[in-house]
């Protein structure tokens, strides 16, 4: 799980493995992993990686070897969504990663202003990914979240 600081990835996650969201996130200083069960049993192990500048060059290194890449973007910040871009591209660049799955969640579209799906596929330039699997899911916050992949 990558995406630009403050999108949401750690709370997320939080949702997603623990069936609630943590009262406070703090920003992710390297990596979390998370191991977690759902319903039929499936077993997740999530890497929650920093999305500081700092620490995007690892992304890669990370995410070989993986079954799918989550790229969450706070959808409300516009304003960042170059900077999304860039390091999606980026990352998807690595030779290694060329067949790895590609989910994109549009997060924090609950909060107002906020770009649209359609936008949001613009602005990271998604169209332009033919040879990889993509596909964005749109959350409505981490409510949303847990009811969607809740028990």
């Amino acid at each position: 799980m990558v995406g630009l600081e403050n999108a949401g990835k750690t709370t997320l996650l939080g949702a997603l493995s623990s069936g609630s969201a943590p009262a406070e996130a703090l920003p992710t200083i390297g990596l979390n992993v998370v191991t977690f069960a759902k319903a039929g049993n499936v077993k997740f192990k999530a890497w929650d990686l920093g999305g500081q500048t700092q620490y995007r060059s690892e992304w890669a290194r990370y995410a070989k070897g993986c079954d799918i890449i989550i790229f969450v973007v706070d959808v409300s910040d516009t304003a960042r969504f170059p900077a999304a871009k860039q390091e999606l591209h980026r990352l998807l660049e690595d030779p290694e990663l060329a067949k790895t799955p590609l989910m994109i969640c549009a997060n924090k579209i609950d909060v107002e202003p906020h770009a649209t799906e359609s936008e949001l596929v613009a602005a990271l330039n998604l169209d332009y990914i033919t040879e990889q699997a993509w596909v964005v899911f749109v959350f409505f916050g981490v409510l949303q979240a847990l009811n969607f992949y809740g028990d």
